[in-house]
């Protein structure tokens, strides 16, 4: 019963499959009856694709039972392989017979594009799609892929492109290039000279099975393979015609563009910095038509020889090398980096081999070469050209980033934003298409606060007056740094395009240590210009008065040691204003152990005195003010009063830059706030437009007594400008400057090493300017800082006298309105008032008995030669005789108000230098600071 039934059960199934295979012949005859009716002709096929008949059926011999029960048992797959011996492949608009003609908008797609690398929706690996095509056989290409409008907007990947021509090695796989096609790239749109390419209407066939037209196809693939030749010159071809067949060595590649650098100026527009256009000599391979490594390595030797010729250079490169760059990268020029300049490139470059090019890049340059060298910085390469395939987005030369200074600090204002350019190649090496997809936006311009004139000035004073040091100018109303200047220095040139190792270790085993800023990398005891800061604590804390006075004996004693002067001499009784002139050190010992480490350290912070000071400084020292919780933890104590008496005269365990003791000076000019510090003055785009513009503003609130400022700038003034004063030869002669020397030890006991120091700001009244001048001595040589240091202040600020007496001169004086008398007359044009300038008398000059000039003194009539200073007294108002009445009066009965001449007592003309007074030869010189 079973087995009958079992029977009956496969005989129904073989009848079903024998329907099934009906049902599908009727299907194809059906399909090839609609192709007839559709009416496809020869003509109406894109150019270059012939129809080619369809094979005829062969007729199905009568089937036996078991025959047909045969062909039931067989897997649907296998039928389907027989019914069907060419794969369309994927078709998202519907089933397609694989005989059907291909519509024109469906084979649009450039000529240089590989059409069996091209895919819509996924990357294709290729090793993958080069293991699905025989030896004889295209690729299988899918149509509904290639310009298919519904799916135009897909990012398209091209992988066995570069793949055919890289060559992987055995068991190695290389990336894809990626690039998107933009909406609606149709023929139209194309590029001018490039050819929609029809796709083919052929799938891939089976190895073992027949392909329909393979005569035809063969014969074309012939005939590509022909085109290129045995030779041994790569060969640069007028472009190729249409193809069906597969063409490894075409390309297209989207590569990048590094754009040019922005400039980084002074405050007038000046560049410190700058991009140009140089050129290095480069490889340009072509395509060999027959490559072989030994020939593609001959060929490149040849040029390779020329231009270690032409340049005098030593172009050193492997075999392995040229050959893989060939392999992977021959549409790319292969430079060595070696700088042309616009002059050599019109000597040389009518007589270069073929093949061997000027390849233009971006260079940064700096035209003022050592000028702000450790400020400005550098720049270097990010990296190297890749070497493998060509990805999408590869630079054509090398991205450039800051290494050092401005340049590194605003890297991403001034690199811009880079460009990307499209080329597409033809397989014999032919450029069909080169343009722009992003042209590339040059970078921003960083604009300084210095000016590059007082800059290339300071560094000369420097390189005049000392062998090592530093100059720092502060404008005081705005904060901004005008000069800033380090010596040694070096040439930021020699960093362009790259340094090489032995330039590089000359420079840092150079004694001098050239690449150390110390401006504001290094730290030094300030010395006797922090006396001014420990002055301004002791009297705004009432420790001491402006009369009080202090005996100073050549030195005293502090628990077990004995703390000396500079001078052996002593100086007697003396106050505030001529300890500083005096820089008498035991005055300050006393002062200093008296007000306390606490009161004149936290003064020294709110001056800027251990920190930095926020301007965009790579390497900046914050220089050292030290606490009781540093000194327990680097001295296993707390601070003593041997500590607070060096600390008092600048010395011991404190450190300060240059630019913090120029930054100190100006907090004691404003006198009640410091200024914040600015370096960049403005950031503009390309186009000049401003982003970013910095503004005056205080950093910290100083809280300091009016009269205690008053004492100690009266102080600092007599420094330069009395008899008595150690910083005379920094006096200026068209303004009265004052100022701070400071003498110390510094470094290794074994080297004897000092430092010389002057520190100050100018105009007495109205203050503009603050600066400091630092000479580093030799080991062994006897100095201080009004013989060493002042004289650097002078040689600096009289070479730009026209310039600052323009900066500093007072505003003009008022001036008085005199009216016509013109009664009863609310309007009258001539008699409109007028200005006219105010008259002032010259009374002789003013009591000597007063402190002001006469015998013995200035003639500026501010520093008396011997007598102490006193303040001067403004001479008493001239009485005014009563102005007559209007007639036209207020109804109150007064008269109306009215501008009155006020008649001054003028101070005489100052002379031609800062001492003009009499006979000087006999004057005692004063000791120097030891």
């Amino acid at each position: 019963m079973k087995r009958g039934a079992g029977s009956a059960w496969t005989g129904t199934s073989a009848v079903c499959w024998a329907v099934v295979c009906l049902l599908l012949v009727c299907h194809e005859v059906g399909l090839g009856q609609e192709n007839s009716k559709r009416g496809y002709r020869d003509a109406d096929l894109p150019p270059g694709v012939t129809r080619i008949p369809q094979r005829p059926k062969p007729e199905k011999p009568a089937q036996s039972p078991k025959a047909a029960k045969a062909d039931a048992s067989q897997p649907a797959s296998d039928q389907a392989q027989k019914s069907e011996p060419v794969s369309p492949g994927p078709d998202p608009q519907g089933e397609r017979n694989a005989q059907d003609p291909v519509e024109p908008q469906q084979a649009e797609m450039p000529a240089v594009l590989d059409k069996k690398t091209v895919s819509t929706d996924r990357t294709v690996n290729p090793v993958q799609a080069a293991s699905t095509q025989t030896d004889d056989q295209p690729a299988a290409l899918p149509e509904a892929q290639v310009n298919d409008p519904v799916r135009e907007s897909v990012p398209i990947t091209v992988s066995s492109a570069a793949t055919a021509a890289s060559e992987p090695e055995p068991g190695t796989t290389s990336p894809p290039v990626t690039e998107e096609r933009k909406p609606g790239k149709n023929a139209s749109a194309l590029p001018p000279g490039v050819t929609p390419i029809p796709a083919s209407p052929y799938g891939a066939a089976k190895k073992d099975q027949p392909n329909p037209g393979s005569e035809a196809l063969e014969a074309m693939r012939k005939a590509d393979e022909g085109i290129l030749r045995p030779g041994s010159e790569p060969r640069k071809g007028g472009g190729l015609e249409g193809s069906l067949t597969v063409r490894p060595d075409a390309r297209t590649m989207t590569l990048s563009i590094p754009a040019p650098r922005g400039q980084i100026t002074d405050r007038n527009g000046k560049p410190f910095a700058q991009s140009k256009v140089v050129w290095y000599p480069a490889l340009m391979f072509g395509q060999f038509e027959k490559a072989e490594k030994a020939q593609v390595i001959a060929w490149a030797r040849k040029r390779i020889a020329q231009a270690n010729e032409l340049f005098g250079i030593e172009w050193n490169i492997s075999d392995d090398q040229l050959w893989h760059h060939y392999r992977h990268r021959r549409w790319l020029a292969m430079p060595v980096t070696h700088v042309v300049d616009e002059k050599k490139k019109k000597e040389v470059e009518k007589s270069l081999m073929s093949g061997l090019i000027l390849h233009p890049v971006y260079l940064r340059s700096y035209p003022e070469k050592h000028a702000a060298a450790h400020i400005i910085g550098y720049v270097g390469s990010s990296g190297k050209l890749e070497k493998g395939p060509i990805n999408y987005g590869d630079p054509i030369f090398e991205y450039s980033e800051g290494r050092a200074g401005l340049e590194k600090i605003f890297d991403d204002v001034l690199k811009g934003k880079p460009g990307l350019l499209r080329k597409d190649y033809e397989a014999d090496g032919t450029e069909v298409v080169k343009m722009f997809e992003r042209r590339p936006k040059p970078g921003g311009t960083v604009v300084t606060t210095l000016d590059l004139d007082w800059q290339k000035y300071a560094e000369e004073v420097l390189e005049k007056y000392c062998s090592r040091g530093a100059f720092v100018v502060i404008d005081i109303q705005t904060g901004e740094v005008m000069t800033m200047a380090s010596r040694p220095s070096f040439d930021l040139n020699d960093f362009m395009p790259y340094i090489s190792n032995d330039k590089y270790q000359e420079l840092r085993e150079d004694p001098g240590t050239p690449l150390f800023g110390r401006a504001f990398q290094g730290g030094y005891p300030p010395a006797s210009t922090f006396k001014p800061v420990v002055a301004l604590a002791a009297l705004n804390n009432r420790e001491v008065s402006e009369r009080s006075l202090i005996h100073c004996p050549p030195a005293i004693r502090i628990g077990k040691h004995w703390f000396r002067n500079w001078t052996k001499v002593p100086e007697g009784d003396i106050d505030v204003k001529r300890a500083i002139a005096r820089s008498c050190n035991t005055w300050f010992y006393q002062v200093g152990i008296k007000t306390g480490p606490t009161a004149f350290l936290s003064l020294a912070r709110k001056l800027g005195y251990g920190s930095k000071s926020g301007l965009p400084l790579v390497g900046e020292t914050p220089g050292l003010i030290p606490t009781n919780e540093w000194m327990k933890k680097h001295h296993k104590r707390r601070m003593m009063d041997g500590d607070t008496a060096n600390l008092s005269i600048g010395q011991g365990v404190m450190l300060a830059s240059p630019l913090q003791v120029a930054q100190g000076m100006a907090g004691i000019a404003n006198g009640g706030e410091l200024p914040k510090l600015w370096l960049v003055k403005q950031i503009q785009d390309v186009g000049g437009r401003v982003l970013v513009a910095n503004e005056p503003k205080r950093r910290n609130f100083l809280n300091l007594d009016p009269t205690a400022v008053d004492a100690v700038q009266e102080g600092m003034m007599q420094v330069v400008n009395a008899g008595y004063g150690t910083g005379q030869r920094a006096g200026l002669s068209y303004t009265v400057l004052c100022g701070k020397t400071g003498t110390a030890q510094w470094g290794p006991k074994s080297q004897n090493k000092r430092l010389a120091w002057f520190a100050g700001y100018f105009p007495y009244e109205n203050p503009r300017f603050a600066f400091a001048a630092l000479y580093e001595g030799k080991p062994n040589e006897k100095l201080s800082g009004g013989r060493k240091a002042a004289p650097m202040v002078n040689a600096f600020f009289e070479h730009f006298k026209k310039d600052i007496q323009i900066i500093i001169a007072p505003p003009p004086k008022a001036l008085v309105i005199e009216e016509e008398d013109d009664e009863g007359q609310f309007l009258d044009i001539e008699g409109a008032p007028r200005a006219v300038p105010v008259e002032e008398e010259d009374d002789g000059g003013l009591d000597p008995a007063m402190g002001l000039p006469g015998a013995g003194y200035r003639s500026d009539g501010l520093v008396p030669e011997q007598t102490p200073l006193r303040p001067l007294v403004p001479s008493p108002v001239v009485p005014v005789n009563p102005v007559p009445r209007d007639p036209w009066v207020r109804p109150d009965g007064r008269a109306p108000s009215r501008a009155v001449p006020v008649e001054e007592d003028p101070l005489p003309a100052p002379g031609p230098r800062a001492f003009p007074g009499p006979d000087r030869s006999n004057r005692a010189i004063p000791v120097d600071e030891t």
